[in-house]
C-alpha cells in the first residue's frame, strides 16, 4: 500500500471515531433531555434538600424523609446544646402543586449546563407536627429546668476603699431562658426546616436590666465619684471633724435604676452627733465673777446652736457640688468664742444678789453701776443669754416699753430674753439695795443712764449677758421668770 493510501485510511478512521463520539454525545444529550423532562436537572435543591435527578415523586419522598428525620439543634450558652428530633413530635409534610410547577419551569434542553449558578429552590409545603408534643419536649429540656437556669445580674457600682472611688462590676448574663420566646423561635425553626437555632442570636435569654456600658450606669458612676471626691472639714478650733471619701460612700444610695441619692437619716445622724459634741447652748458653764469666785451656770440660751436640719441639707449640697475645703455649720446662733468657755471677753455681768452690773470689753472693765432687777413676782431670769438686738431713742424715733399696766419711755433698750432687757430708768432716783423686792421691775434690769449708754455702745447682737445670784445668799427667786419688760 502506498503512503498516500495509508493517510487516506487514517483520516477516514478519525472521521468515523468523531462521528461515533458525536453520535454518543447526541444520544446522551437526547436521552438527558428525555430524562430531565420528568426529573429535576443537575444542581436542583428544593427547600434545602438535594433533589437533582429525582422525579417529583422521588423529590417528595426525599423531602418527606428529610422532614421526618429532621433534627433541630438548640445552640445554647456554655455549649449546653440540646437536640429536638422531628420523629418525637410526628413531623410530616404536605405538598402542593408547586413542586410540579417547578419541574415544568425547568428547561430540559439546557440540562448539561443546569448546574451552573443553580440556587436553592423553594416550594410551598405545609409542615405538620404535633405541637403539644413539641411543647412538652421543650418543657422537659434540661436547659429550661429552674435548677439549671441562673438568673442574670445587672451591673452594679461598688466603692473601693483603697482607690477611694466607685468601680463598675460587670453584669452577669446568667442562663435564664425566656420559655415563651424559645417556644416561638422553635416553631419558626421547625416550620422553616432550619436545623440550628442559636438561642443567643434569637434573644431567647433573659438579659440583665443594666450593663456596665449603659448610660444610666456611666452617669451614676460619674456622679458618685464626683461626690466621694469632695473633702469637707469642720474646723471647731479646738478640734476638726473631717468628712472623707469613706464616710461619704456610707451615705450614698444607688437605686436599682441607678438613681443616686443620699441616706438623709444617716447624714442627719452624723450632723446631730457632731452638733451634740460641739454645741454649747443649754450646757453647764463655769464662770468667774467680778468678785473673784466661780459659779456654774446651767440656764439660759446663749451658746453655739447648730441648725441641724439645714446643715444636713447644706452638707449634702456641698458634697453634690464636689467641693473641697473648710465648711462652717449653719447655726441658729453663734457664741463669741469656741470651746467650753465660749463667753469670750466682752459681756455684761448682772449680779442679782448685789444688784450690780459690770460691763467688760476685751477683758477690761468698761463701766459698772447698781441696778434694779425684777421684783419677787416677776423676777429677772438667771442664766446666760444672748443679746437679741438693741434700740435707742433718737429724733423721730422713741423707744417705749409697754405692758398691761405700764408704759415707759427709755433712751436705750438691749433685750436678751424675750422682752426682758437692759435699759435706762430715768424715773428712778436710786439704784441697788433691796428695793427690787417691793419696787422692782417687771423683769428688766433698770440702769442709770450712763450705764445703759455704755452697754448700748459696747455690745452687739449675740454677745453674752450673764445673770446670776450669789450662791447661798437669799435673793429673789428666778423660777417664775417672765418675758414682760420695764
Amino acid at each position: 500500500m502506498s503512503v498516500r493510501g495509508h493517510r487516506k485510511d487514517k483520516r477516514k478512521n478519525i472521521k468515523i471515531v468523531l462521528l461515533v463520539i458525536a453520535g454518543v454525545i447526541l444520544l446522551a444529550y437526547a436521552g438527558g433531555v428525555m430524562y430531565f423532562r420528568k426529573h429535576f436537572v443537575l444542581g436542583t435543591s428544593i427547600n434545602g434538600v438535594n433533589c437533582m435527578g429525582r422525579s417529583v415523586a422521588g423529590a417528595e419522598n426525599k423531602l418527606t424523609d428529610a422532614v421526618q428525620n429532621f433534627e433541630l439543634t438548640l445552640a445554647a450558652r456554655d455549649n449546653k446544646n440540646a437536640i429536638l428530633k422531628g420523629r418525637d413530635f410526628s413531623m410530616d409534610v404536605i405538598f402542593d402543586d408547586s413542586i410540579n410547577n417547578l419541574l415544568k419551569e425547568q428547561n430540559a434542553f439546557l440540562w448539561p449546563v443546569s448546574w451552573i449558578g443553580k440556587k436553592d429552590k423553594s416550594i410551598g409545603v405545609t409542615i405538620n407536627y404535633d405541637e403539644a408534643a413539641l411543647m412538652k419536649l421543650i418543657d422537659g429540656l434540661e436547659l429550661v429546668k429552674a435548677s439549671n437556669m441562673k438568673p442574670p445580674v445587672s451591673a452594679k457600682l461598688e466603692y473601693n476603699s483603697a482607690s477611694k472611688q466607685y468601680e463598675t462590676v460587670k453584669e452577669e448574663q446568667g442562663s435564664t431562658i425566656l420559655i415563651p420566646v424559645l417556644k416561638s423561635k422553635v416553631k419558626e425553626a421547625v416550620e422553616g426546616l432550619n436545623g440550628i437555632l442559636d438561642l443567643e442570636k434569637n434573644k431567647c435569654y433573659k438579659v440583665p436590666d443594666y450593663t456596665e456600658d449603659d448610660k444610666a450606669v456611666q452617669d451614676a458612676l460619674n456622679d458618685v465619684n464626683k461626690y466621694v471626691a469632695a473633702e469637707v472639714t469642720y474646723d471647731y478650733k479646738t478640734d476638726k471633724v473631717n468628712v472623707d471619701s469613706d464616710q461619704i460612700a456610707l451615705w450614698i444610695d444607688i437605686g436599682e435604676d441607678f438613681t443616686v441619692s443620699f441616706d438623709k437619716d444617716a447624714v442627719q445622724e452624723f450632723v446631730s452627733n457632731m452638733a451634740a459634741s460641739h454645741d454649747t447652748i443649754f450646757t453647764n458653764r463655769e464662770f468667774k465673777t467680778s468678785y473673784g469666785y466661780k459659779i456654774n451656770i446651767n440656764k439660759g440660751d446663749y451658746g453655739w446652736w447648730t441648725n441641724r436640719v439645714e446643715e444636713r441639707k447644706d452638707l449634702i449640697r456641698f458634697i453634690k457640688e464636689g467641693k473641697a475645703g473648710v465648711k462652717e455649720p449653719i447655726y441658729y446662733q453663734k457664741a463669741m468664742k469656741r470651746g467650753k468657755n465660749d463667753i469670750g471677753k466682752t459681756y455684761v455681768e448682772v449680779n442679782l444678789t448685789r444688784q450690780h452690773v459690770h460691763l467688760y470689753k476685751n477683758g477690761k472693765l468698761v463701766d459698772e453701776a447698781d441696778c434694779v432687777s425684777g421684783k419677787t413676782k416677776s423676777p429677772t431670769p438667771a442664766g446666760i443669754f444672748s443679746i437679741t438686738y438693741k434700740d435707742h431713742t433718737y429724733e423721730g424715733h422713741q423707744v417705749e416699753l409697754t405692758g398691761e399696766d405700764y408704759s415707759s419711755e427709755v433712751n436705750f433698750f438691749i433685750p436678751f430674753y424675750g422682752n426682758v432687757g437692759l435699759h435706762d430708768a430715768g424715773w428712778r432716783r436710786s439704784f441697788g439695795g433691796t428695793q427690787y423686792k417691793t419696787r422692782g421691775s417687771h423683769g428688766c434690769v433698770n440702769l442709770p443712764y450712763h450705764m445703759a449708754e455704755s452697754i448700748y455702745n459696747t455690745v452687739d447682737k449675740g454677745m453674752p449677758v450673764i445673770v446670776y445670784e450669789e450662791p447661798g445668799v437669799p435673793s429673789a427667786t428666778t423660777e417664775a421668770a417672765t418675758t414682760e419688760s420695764q
